[in-house]
């Protein structure tokens, strides 16, 4: 359910799987709390992984970083 590895991949969103421990819906709920907004995904991965947009005003390292700071701090770390 990867895309072929020859295939053109989206610049602008990164998918990542769900943390152990945490469906879609609760692992949304976490990042939240915390500012972050992230979007599930559809069809087979479903609850498997969320989506993180990396376009327009969030096209910027420091935007970046600040998503990883908060998944860090859900995550525990």
């Amino acid at each position: 359910t990867f895309p072929d590895p020859k295939a053109t991949q989206s610049p602008t969103v990164t998918a990542a799987f769900i943390p152990q421990g945490y469906n879609f819906q609760s692992w949304q709920a976490a990042l939240r709390e915390y500012g972050l907004i992230t979007a599930g995904s559809f069809g087979p991965m479903l609850e498997k992984v969320f989506r993180l947009g990396h376009m327009g005003t969030q096209a910027q390292p420091a935007q970046m970083r600040k998503a990883l700071d908060v998944i860090r701090k859900v995550l525990g770390m």
